[in-house]
């Protein structure tokens, strides 16, 4: 028993530890129907109903609507309460009140498919699981409670692979010596997909590339090439 009673009690005990949500109480979210955050105990002002057109269109003076439009005293709404802009050091005059953005080059995948590794495989998440399942892969209701290697149709039957069928995977950094496959036409030919929610099973890391996103630092977890043979259990 943690002495909640109700969603209420759990939300003030968040709100006790993260600073960022502390002045977003359940009164004020009935009030105001949505609060940004992040929104510090009593940092932002009460705004009523009643606040003059004026005074709320000189809160959002510079501001413009979807269509590029300049905001007017005419047509402000009440503002949503919290913080107005999270990135305000993005809002620099240079920029003209816009959040700068870089535009890049693209680059593919620094490993491509060939003859000996033909098939890319991207890996991700499982719909039920959180990151490596840690704290959801021991649910009873999730249906989902093994990995699988998806397949499309085409490529299933060249290789003589029937849906349930144990296969190997392999890339220049290691294999997972035994998974599932599930023929599907959630992936094209040529692509082949894993998740990683089942590591002491399927430890589907072993297979990914040893590269990052230039710029981002992001690791390169969803393309690398590898080889599908069928295994036995």
């Amino acid at each position: 028993d943690w002495g909640f009673e109700t969603a209420e009690d759990v939300w003030n005990e968040v709100r006790r530890l993260a600073p960022k949500f502390s002045g977003i109480s359940y009164e004020r979210l009935q009030k105001h129907g949505g609060i940004q955050w992040p929104c510090l105990d009593g940092s932002f002002e009460e705004i009523s109903d009643n606040t003059p057109k004026e005074q709320l269109a000189a809160s959002t003076r510079g501001a413009e609507n979807a269509g590029g439009e300049a905001i007017t005293a005419d047509v402000v709404e009440k503002p949503k309460v919290g913080t107005k802009f999270l990135h305000a050091h993005l809002r620099a005059e240079e920029v003209e009140n816009r959040a700068p953005f870089t535009p890049v080059d693209h680059e593919g995948p620094v490993e491509m498919p060939d003859e000996e590794y033909p098939f890319q495989l991207t890996t991700g998440r499982r719909l039920a699981f959180h990151n490596t399942g840690t704290m959801t892969q021991d649910y009873k209701k999730v249906k989902d409670n093994e990995e699988l290697l998806e397949i499309c149709e085409e490529d299933a039957q060249r290789l003589g692979i029937e849906d349930g069928d144990f296969v190997s995977v392999g890339s220049r950094r290691g294999t997972v010596p035994s998974v599932k496959a599930r023929v599907t036409d959630r992936v094209r030919s040529g692509l082949v997909f894993l998740g990683y929610s089942f590591p002491d099973q399927v430890p589907t890391n072993v297979l990914t590339i040893n590269a990052v996103d230039p710029q981002t630092g992001t690791a390169e977890l969803k393309a690398c090439a590898v080889q599908i043979d069928r295994a036995a259990r």
